[in-house]
């Protein structure tokens, strides 16, 4: 079977239980581009990467692209550090986190990435006051944008989980993206978070073709609408055919980007047929079209 898509995915199970073998590991599989994990799996407050001095952390990515490319993969993205609860950070603490994402970004250069993905801030008091969370967002993409413009990488914003949570739907996504009206912005549609946020009637297939050519990038996993999943595939409740009948209406151009759970739990031994497993689950999912 033949991919229409590049086929790619993250590499956070392989890191984590195979170490520096993770991206031959994940070529063996079949995958010729990778979703960068250790970019966000490494953030922690005031340890860790982001503590690194800037000789350090250039030193640490550039060996990490040399790994990739020994390895024969190219890295499609890398996923910024997550954003803790902001209502349970100091102010000292909030300001590592933003400094972590513009660092984030420089990596996402040195790794020859084309895309760091970037989730929204989701504020306490985005229920009661939901044009703070608004405002707070666009400030802040503002300032990534900025940075990433100067190392001409491209940010994909990405859709949240939770049925009315701010940026769960695409009108909230294209209305920031206008806001902050930067060439470096896209959209990342994940969509396990699109499946569990959808109204009554409403696909990931419409939301898909509702975000239209802002979508540049992809997490693919499934779920059955209760919560963030991460399933394979076809473990869950999503209608793939839609789903991919509108990537191809779309006219889709990136990467099918795998972001599942699936090895997270098996031992090294069991890592590469399980990576194998989902190369061929994609492959299929690319035979819909």
């Amino acid at each position: 079977m033949i991919p229409q898509f590049q086929i790619s995915t993250e590499t956070g199970a392989a890191d984590k239980k195979c170490g520096e073998a993770s991206l031959r590991l994940l070529a063996q599989a079949g995958f010729t581009c990778v979703d960068y994990s250790p970019a966000m799996n490494g953030y922690q407050a005031f340890k860790g990467l982001y503590t690194f001095s800037d000789s350090d952390f250039k030193s640490f990515f550039v060996r990490e692209k040399e790994r990739a490319q020994n390895a024969g993969v190219q890295i499609g993205q890398i996923h910024a550090p997550y954003n803790p609860p902001p209502d349970t950070l100091t102010g000292e603490e909030l300001a590592f986190f933003v400094r972590a994402v513009k660092r984030a970004i420089y990596a996402c250069h040195l790794l020859g990435s084309p895309y760091v993905v970037i989730h929204p801030v989701i504020f306490p008091d985005w229920q009661e006051a939901p044009g703070h969370s608004y405002e707070m967002n666009a400030q802040l993409l503002k300032a990534y944008a900025e940075i990433a413009e100067q190392y001409q990488v491209h940010l994909a914003v990405e859709n949240m989980p939770g049925l009315g949570v701010p940026y769960s739907d695409s009108a909230d996504l294209l209305e920031l993206l206008r806001t902050v009206s930067s060439p470096c912005l896209a959209v990342c549609l994940d969509t396990g978070h699109a499946h569990m946020s959808m109204p009554e009637g409403k696909t990931v297939a419409d939301m898909a073709r509702e975000l239209g050519s802002a979508v540049k990038v992809l997490h693919v996993h499934d779920n059955d609408a209760t919560f963030d999943q991460h399933r394979c595939p076809y473990m869950g409740t999503i209608d793939w055919q839609a789903f991919m009948t509108a990537l191809k209406e779309m006219r889709y151009a990136g990467t099918l980007s795998l972001e599942t759970g699936f090895a997270d739990v098996l031992p090294a031994s069991l890592q590469l047929p399980a990576y194998r497993f989902l190369y061929e689950t994609a492959s299929d999912l690319c035979s819909l079209l």
